[in-house]
């Protein structure tokens, strides 16, 4: 698919930062302390400046490091994880023979075909915290039309589209809703939400070409990206049967706190995280996953990367050991800090990986420090947003 971003409605960024900076010697590790980067949009209006807080800073290495893990295949050369639940159970997609692939969910070490609607192929794309997966499958052996599915109970079941001939579904919540896009009886590809059996076209409005919804929370709030019939690209969420435009191109996921990662033009692609009247520019490429404590990972030029606390950190860079592995793209983290991707590992194959965090433990006696700083407040004094 070709992108194309129109810059119509967006300002040029620019970037407010904010370091807290201690001396070294504080800290038993030698790390400089943590920070926090505030980036912003044009427009912004900064006030109630010099407030006196006090303010605990924790000591630390800027992060856990890892663990990689090879979640394999299932029979072929190549894997790929897309979405990872809170309790550890991995979905995504895996070769079984040379140009068939398989949905699979991994859980307990085991990685498990979770079969077709009847086509050769498959991909699981979501799963929730009861282990209930969506995703979309080729329905005839010819593979020309596939539909979204749930999984439940060793069963796989089509949910249909909005008329048209194919569908894919992207994301499940705790409440079974189903986020994603199908085709309407006019081929346009629609962004949906399944909820209680019902199928509902969110992209119906007739300044939309077509669209996507990517990312559901626990509340319903969706996120996606919409193609406009004014060549227009942009960022939604939807919610209470309500759409409104992102100041962001693409929307990928949305936490339960009602932040929003994503993908934005300036000058180049770069992550982004859209919370409350904020954007912040993250780097990278693109941001694919967000946990409930706000980490995010995705990808960028040198490879999968995580932000956290406002520090942005290459995740090849947070191996535990080098193990030969390349982590390409970190697709979904959660709140357990487990994350999933892809890569390439030490036999040069295309692989799904599960990264455990190992806590980096500090001591007590020098686990905090107070510093006096003056605050500063930050307030978008209009909203990006636009009606869809």
């Amino acid at each position: 698919m070709a992108f194309f971003v129109s810059l119509t409605n967006f300002s040029i960024c620019w970037s407010i930062k904010i370091r807290l900076v201690f001396d070294k010697s504080l800290c038993p590790d030698g790390s400089s302390g943590s920070y926090s980067t505030i980036n912003a949009m044009n427009g912004v209006t900064v006030c109630r400046c010099a407030i006196a807080i006090m303010v605990i800073l924790e000591c630390h290495s800027f992060g856990d490091t890892y663990n990689v893990i090879d979640l394999g295949a299932l029979g072929g050369y190549y894997s790929r994880a897309y979405d990872i639940n809170n309790v550890g159970q991995i979905v995504g997609l895996a070769e079984v023979r040379a140009g068939e692939h398989r949905a699979f969910l991994y859980a307990k070490g085991t990685m498990n075909d979770l079969g077709t609607l009847g086509g050769k192929l498959s991909v699981a794309t979501g799963i929730n915290d009861n282990g209930i997966v969506t995703g979309y499958s080729y329905i005839s052996q010819n593979n020309t039309i596939y539909h979204p599915f749930i999984y439940s109970n060793g069963q796989m079941s089509d949910i249909g589209t909005l008329g048209g001939q194919n569908g894919i579904a992207c994301d499940i919540n705790n409440s079974l809703q189903i986020v994603g896009s199908t085709q309407t009886s006019t081929g346009a590809d629609h962004p949906f939400l399944y909820s209680n059996g019902t199928m509902l076209d969110i992209g119906s409005s007739p300044s939309i070409y077509g669209g996507v919804a990517l990312g559901i929370n626990n509340y319903g709030q969706t996120v996606g990206y919409i193609k406009g019939k004014d060549w227009s690209d942009y960022g939604f969420l939807y919610y209470d049967n309500v759409a409104q435009r992102l100041p962001c191109y693409l929307a990928n996921n949305i936490n339960d706190s009602a932040q929003i990662v994503g993908q934005i033009w300036i000058e180049g692609w770069c992550g982004c995280l859209v919370q409350s009247d904020t954007v912040i520019l993250i780097g990278g490429v693109s941001a694919y996953g967000i946990n409930s404590s706000g980490d995010v990972v995705g990808y960028g030029s040198e490879g999968a990367y995580i932000y956290s606390d406002g520090l942005f950190q290459n995740l090849n860079n947070l191996l535990e050991e080098n193990p030969g592995w390349f982590l390409a793209e970190a697709t979904d983290i959660n709140d357990l800090g487990q994350i999933v991707g892809v890569g390439i590992n030490p036999a040069g194959l295309t692989h799904a990986f599960l990264l455990q965090p190992i806590k980096t433990s500090v001591p007590d006696s020098a686990s905090s420090i107070s510093l006096l700083f003056l605050g500063l407040l930050i307030t978008v004094t209009s909203r990006s947003y636009f009606k869809i």
